[in-house]
């Protein structure tokens, strides 16, 4: 569903950054942001550096309008999944950015 791809997103995020999206910020303060500011995305911020394709991923997940989001199906055929070469590709290179 497309609640399970914005989850998807946002444990990217939380993967690449350590840390969920607002963590800092009590419960209700971060639902509030969640509706009311633009999604999150996945920047280079110090160190770390992603892939065009690892940010591109994040961001379409990352669609407010539901109706905007891919299928799972449809992101499996993303180049990020698509140079995959094995089963330890994407962990690697999400945890290493």
């Amino acid at each position: 569903s497309s609640a399970d791809i914005w989850s998807f997103g946002i444990t990217l995020l939380e993967m690449a950054h350590g840390h969920a999206p607002f963590a800092k910020f009590p419960p209700m303060k971060i639902l509030l942001m969640t509706l009311q500011n633009p999604p999150p995305t996945l920047d280079d911020k110090g160190k770390k550096h992603f892939s065009k394709a690892m940010r591109e991923v994040v961001s379409r997940c990352l669609q407010k309008d539901p109706r905007l989001r891919p299928s799972a199906a449809s992101l499996l055929d993303h180049k990020f999944f698509k140079q995959a070469r094995d089963d330890r590709f994407v962990a690697d290179h999400v945890m290493t950015g």
